[in-house]
């Protein structure tokens, strides 16, 4: 009976963690809530902070001192040196594609959604770190062809974003980084009957929440103006979905009871990235996520009779992005990048476009 249920749960669930990828990206996070990698400002705001002191180092002595070359790999890494700009403004359209088989060969669930994300970050007075805030939308259509049924579905999402360098030691620096999240999807429901002449349909109502917590390094090699960055997060997501009926013909109804589940993953990932000259710059990446909770269930009346089901999602997710990143000018740039999630059964593949202007 839960094929509906199932077949929600797993891809608003994998969904989740590619718009949060997108918006983390967005954030210099990884992939929950990676979305709009702006390395570029959080580069640059880390090292804002050593100014004045490494002012005061060259004025006592003429060595070339780490300061000095942590400053000089900003300057690689990022075109853009304008002090006084403390706010980055960007906008992200991208599509995704998503695969999921479902339990018990029921058939396979696909996705084609597209959405566009934006947001602004600004830098808190007295280096006190990064705050964000975005918002999106997205549209997607979902198709289970072995048991004719499709979703179109609109979702409205947001939050916050926070960035801070807690310490430094030669050339590398350790940061810590938080995200929030919380969404608005209205689904229009479609079920088929054999024939194909007949189609029975509803309204599902769902809500989504969650928030996640990463700690990372940046290790810089100045002799081949490269960064390695690993990092390490735990991550919270939270879905409500609203009771719905479905109403055959002859009066035979499905009711499905309202849900609330919670996820709770560990996380880890590697990000390397390299500046090829002062305006153009690759990145890769590859992680792992970790559901180590879930307490998803399904439950309902069909044909006036009880049902209740565990519904059953993937423990082990792999990720993956690559991308490239060029200059447009001193206060702008643009990114082209891949994204992907990968389990047993289950793939999701986005691609997009990033423009960020600094103000």
């Amino acid at each position: 009976m839960n094929e509906l249920t199932k077949d929600n749960k797993e891809l608003k669930r994998v969904s989740s963690k590619e718009s949060t990828s997108l918006s983390t990206y967005a954030n210099n996070s990884n992939i929950k809530s990676d979305a709009i990698e702006v390395v570029d400002y959080y580069n640059k705001d880390a090292l804002a902070s050593l100014d004045n002191l490494q002012a005061t180092t060259k004025a006592n002595q003429e060595t070339y001192s780490n300061l000095d070359l942590l400053r000089e790999l900003d300057d690689i890494f990022i075109s853009h040196t304008g002090d006084k700009d403390n706010l980055y403004t960007f906008a992200l359209p991208y599509t995704r594609y998503t695969s999921a088989q479902l339990d018990g060969g029921v058939g396979t669930l696909k996705s084609h959604a597209s959405g566009i994300l934006a947001g602004a970050q600004a830098k808190l007075p007295s280096e006190r770190g990064i705050l964000g805030i975005y918002f999106g939308y997205e549209s997607s259509d979902k198709q289970v062809g072995q048991q004719r049924l499709d979703f179109d579905e609109k979702v409205y999402y947001g939050g916050l974003t926070y960035y801070n360098v807690f310490a430094r030691k030669g050339v590398s620096e350790y940061y810590l980084s938080a995200n929030t999240r919380i969404d608005k999807g209205d689904t229009d429901l479609y079920k088929t009957y054999r024939s194909g002449s007949t189609t029975i349909d509803s309204q599902v109502d769902s809500y989504g929440y969650g928030a996640d917590l990463k700690v990372g390094a940046n290790y810089y090699n100045i002799y081949n103006n490269s960064v390695l960055s690993p990092e390490i997060g735990i991550s919270y997501q939270g879905i409500s979905t609203d009771s719905f009926r479905l109403r055959h013909l002859g009066g035979v109804s499905e009711h499905y009871y309202a849900q609330d589940v919670n996820f709770f993953d560990i996380s880890a990932s590697l990000r390397w990235q390299r500046a090829w000259n002062n305006v153009f710059k690759t990145m890769a990446s590859l992680g792992a996520m970790y559901n180590v909770y879930n307490d998803a269930k399904g439950s309902g009346v069909i044909a006036g009779l009880k049902q209740s089901a565990d519904i059953n999602v993937e423990e082990l997710y792999g990720t993956t992005q690559v991308g490239i990143s060029y200059a447009l000018g001193e206060n702008a740039n643009i990114a082209l990048n891949y994204s992907g999630i990968f389990a047993n059964g289950v793939q999701s593949h986005a691609g997009y476009i990033r423009l960020g202007v600094w103000w």
